[in-house]
């Protein structure tokens, strides 16, 4: 009895290394499919065909020296009389437009190009509500990238005042 259990054993596992041997793929359409030969690998370029190197692929890090700018300018938009607002603020100086009082810390260029960008730290109260309706840095360059969201009014940094 062991002998035959073995025998079929053998049997059954032969069978399938044979099958698994002659067994070819096809698609749907009965075609057998074959390996193909692994096309050479494209080096990778950017947008304007130069070849990119693992040296090259990625830029290279540049620190950006701030410097702290005695106060900011910041745009207020009221969205449904479209009246349009300049802030001219100190550090720690807040003003009231509309419904909105505005309130910036702090004033952020680069050293290397004062007119180039600005980063504002703002708090923005709406009405009478104790909770900021925006507290954090607002980046001129890219205004949505830290948006105030209210229904009313759009608030943006323009710039930094310089000495």
């Amino acid at each position: 009895m062991m002998r035959r259990s073995l025998a079929m054993a053998l049997v059954f596992c032969a069978t399938s290394l044979i099958a698994q041997e002659t067994q070819q793929l096809t698609d749907e359409f009965g075609n057998i499919i074959t390996p193909q030969a692994r096309p050479e690998e494209q080096p990778l370029t950017d947008e304007y065909g130069n070849i990119l190197t693992p040296q090259s692929s990625f830029p290279e890090v540049v620190q950006l020296r701030a410097v702290t700018a005695p106060g900011g300018v910041v745009r207020v938009l009221d969205k449904i009389s479209g009246v349009v607002t300049d802030l001219e603020l100190r550090d720690a100086e807040s003003q009231v437009v509309g419904s909105l009082t505005v309130a910036l810390t702090e004033c952020r260029y680069p050293s290397d190009n004062p007119s180039g960008d600005a980063w504002a730290l703002l708090s923005i109260f709406y009405r009478d509500i104790v909770d900021p309706v925006f507290q954090g840095w607002m980046v001129a360059s890219s205004p949505a990238l830290n948006a105030m969201d209210h229904p009313r009014y759009d608030v943006w940094v323009l710039r930094c005042i310089t000495p």
